[in-house]
Order: C-alpha cells, then sequence, then structure tokens
C-alpha cells in the first residue's frame, strides 16, 4: 500500500471510530430513527454508500442490543489471554479462543469453562479475558472479530480490541483492565 493509501485510511479509521462511538450509547429507538435518516441521507446523495454502510451498522447495533435484551440468538463465549506492556501501556493477544453458542446462557457458561481451561496463563505479566456476547447476523465468527479490530464495540466483543494496540484509557472504557499490580 502506498503512503498516501495508509494516510487517508490512518484519517478514515479516526472517523469510524468516532461513528461508532456515536452510536455505541444509542438507545434501541433512537438507533431506529438513526437508521431511517441515515438511510435518507443515502437517497438523497446518489445513493451514498457511507450513508448506507452507517445504516446497516445502526441495523446491527440494534439487533444485538435486542439479543442481549432476549437471551435468544447467536453467542459467542471468547477467553483473551493478553501479554500487557506496562511501559507502553499497551497490551497483545498472545491466545484468543471462541466458541459459538446458541443462546445467551449457555454463552456464560462456555466462557465460564474456557476462562477455567485458560487460568493457567494469568501473570502479573498476562491478563485472561472472558466475555460472552451477541453476534451479528450474517457474519461468521471470523469476520465479526476483524469487523471488531477495525470497528471496537460495534459488534459487542470488546475482547479482541486488545489485539491492537491499546492505550490504557481505551482499555479501562471496554473494561480490558485485568491485571495484577506489584506493590513495594
Amino acid at each position: 500500500m502506498t503512503f498516501e493509501a495508509e494516510q487517508a485510511i490512518r484519517e478514515i479509521q479516526t472517523h469510524i471510530f468516532g461513528i461508532d462511538g456515536k452510536m455505541e450509547f444509542l438507545t434501541e429507538p433512537a438507533l431506529k430513527g438513526f437508521a431511517f435518516e441515515a438511510r435518507r441521507l443515502a437517497e438523497n446523495d446518489l445513493d451514498n454508500a457511507v450513508w448506507r454502510g452507517i445504516a446497516e451498522a445502526a441495523d446491527r447495533r440494534r439487533e444485538i442490543l435486542a439479543r442481549y435484551s432476549t437471551g435468544s440468538g447467536v453467542w459467542y463465549a471468547s477467553v483473551d489471554v493478553i501479554r500487557w506492556d506496562t511501559s507502553r501501556h499497551t497490551g497483545r493477544t498472545d491466545s484468543f479462543v471462541h466458541e459459538r453458542c446458541n443462546s445467551k446462557k449457555e454463552a456464560e457458561e462456555a466462557a465460564r469453562r474456557l476462562l477455567a481451561e485458560n487460568a493457567k496463563y494469568f501473570s502479573a505479566e498476562n491478563s485472561v479475558d472472558a466475555t460472552s456476547n451477541a453476534a451479528a447476523t450474517g457474519l461468521s465468527s471470523m469476520d465479526q472479530l476483524a469487523c471488531q479490530e477495525s470497528a471496537p464495540g460495534l459488534f459487542l466483543m470488546s475482547s479482541v480490541m486488545a489485539a491492537m494496540s491499546t492505550p490504557l484509557s481505551v482499555r479501562k472504557r471496554f473494561g480490558l483492565t485485568g491485571k495484577v499490580y506489584r506493590v513495594s
């Protein structure tokens, strides 16, 4: 990729994170109106693909919120083993395990089991984080993980976010701070 393309991608990622952040705290009814307005704007702007994508992201987010309230649908249990570099305030995923489940309850049980199986990796330098999350329809688990890495929070699979070099403030925001600290 050219330098020019890399710069454009970085700038666009900043905007995507901002859009995602705005949608993250909207309620289901607000997301419905948000998606409707984004589609209207897409139609008025010669079928603008960006606005269509924003509308689809809002629909997907609303669907996931509905799954959280009902507990039904496809869910994923996941465990991350994250190696933390405290001098740089970053974490890197050393291993990631996930399992597809058919309900929220099943995903919670699977997450507990996966956490117990991977607890041996916990140390002062490593955290072991478990999550159970609703899945977006139309995406395979690997597609969801790839999307999550580019749009944290949108698919509510925050454990994957640690695969990037994530600043401490962002890790705290997404609950990714499982860590042992030495007290002298």
